[in-house]
């Protein structure tokens, strides 16, 4: 299992409203051409015994069917609709990029279950994503499970392989005080060898001031790679206020932690309508 650094919270603090999910995969049409301009009346014929007629005016051309994307050509359909893209580009081992939603202030998730519906554009079986909650002295954070892009979890590049990637807070035991500055970023499941919930020393679940979830490569990876995957729908059960987000309207504040990148820099999320 990966330890990771500690994290800073992104600068812009933003409310969440939302769920459900969108699974129509409609690609845009191209920018209608312009229509042309209409011919010039004819001349009426000049009089005379039988005056000859005015010839016809010519028709004006038809307008030219507008290209695809910008007007240089068709672009690639979008992976889904009513869903959000994200890229992470990585040249080794151990890289990863962090998308979040962050609280306007610390939030009891002490019963929350947040579930991500995720599918994988580039399957792999060193490539992974990783749901994270993280409490607000920025230091504990909470990241499970690991799961990789393979075959064997339900990834494939098919429209309909969407896998349900779930963080259960309501395995963790609560924090017996307020945090007392102990780390332990990813405590390894099943710890608690008492069979009760799972004690994670320094985090307090009460307290979650950001969300979300990670995506990157693993130990064992070599070579480069874009880590492409598509999120249709993030819900949140148990806690007040927040419910998740169906990425129908929009991102929501879905953003990119930009304290938290591979050293080949990463792209904010993209929203497909």
């Amino acid at each position: 299992m990966k330890r990771l650094v500690a994290l800073g919270v992104s600068s812009l603090l933003v409310g969440i409203a939302f769920t459900g999910c969108g699974d129509d995969e409609d690609p845009p049409s191209g920018t209608a051409g312009t229509a042309g301009t209409a011919g010039s009346a004819g001349s009426a014929g000049s009089a005379g015994s039988a005056g000859s007629a005015g010839s016809a005016g010519s028709a004006g051309s038809a307008g030219s069917a507008g290209a695809g994307m910008g007007g240089t050509g068709s672009m690639e359909p979008p992976p889904c609709s009513g869903c959000v893209e994200l890229s992470v580009p990585v040249n080794g081992p151990d890289q990863t990029a962090l998308y979040q939603f962050v609280n306007a202030a610390a939030t009891d998730f002490s019963n929350a279950v947040i579930t991500w519906r995720v599918r994988a554009l580039t399957p792999g079986d060193q490539l992974y994503v990783q749901p994270f909650a993280q409490d607000t002295d920025y230091q504990g954070g909470l990241f499970r499970p690991f799961t990789a892009l393979s075959a064997a979890n339900g990834f494939s590049t098919a429209e309909d392989a969407w896998v349900d990637v779930t963080l259960d807070l309501t395995q963790i035991a609560p924090a017996p005080d307020a945090d007392a500055g102990v780390v332990d970023v990813e405590a390894d499941a099943g710890a608690d060898a008492g069979g009760g919930p799972e004690v994670v020393p320094g985090y307090d679940k009460s307290q979650i001031i950001q969300f979300g979830i990670q995506v990157g490569s693993a130990g064992a990876f070599s070579g480069s790679e874009t880590v492409r995957v598509v999120i249709d729908s993030v819900t949140v059960e148990g806690v007040t206020g927040i419910t998740g987000n169906d990425f129908n309207a929009g991102l929501g504040g879905f953003q990119l932690n930009t304290g938290a990148v591979p050293p080949t820099g990463t792209a904010n999320p993209v929203h497909h309508p």
